[in-house]
């Protein structure tokens, strides 16, 4: 009797870089929004942008579990594709704060 091996299907990284967008759009908008220390009316046009990515936004909230199943499936390209998505997100960051 052979053991049969099962085939695993690769997950991708397609759902974990929509969570990494969606990060950087919002740290993007709400450094927009606070950048001058004080919300006012000049804060609307950057507010309204970031309203219009809700869909965006909400779609990678939805699919966190599909992320983090792949998170666990990484191989060693997908790893270094994320570190530079991570990379970039950590430097949004820190130009908006």
């Amino acid at each position: 009797m052979a053991k049969e091996k099962e085939v695993k299907e690769k997950l991708g990284i397609k759902e974990t870089k929509e969570i990494f967008k969606a990060l950087n759009e919002i740290t993007v908008g709400v450094g927009e929004i606070l950048e001058d220390g004080k919300i006012g009316i000049n804060d609307l046009n950057p507010a309204i942008n970031l309203l219009k990515q809700y869909e965006d936004i909400a779609a990678a909230v939805k699919d966190a579990g599909k992320a983090i199943d792949e998170l666990k499936d990484l191989d060693d390209v997908e790893l270094i594709e994320l570190g530079k998505e991570a990379f970039e997100l950590i430097k949004a960051i820190r130009k908006a704060f």
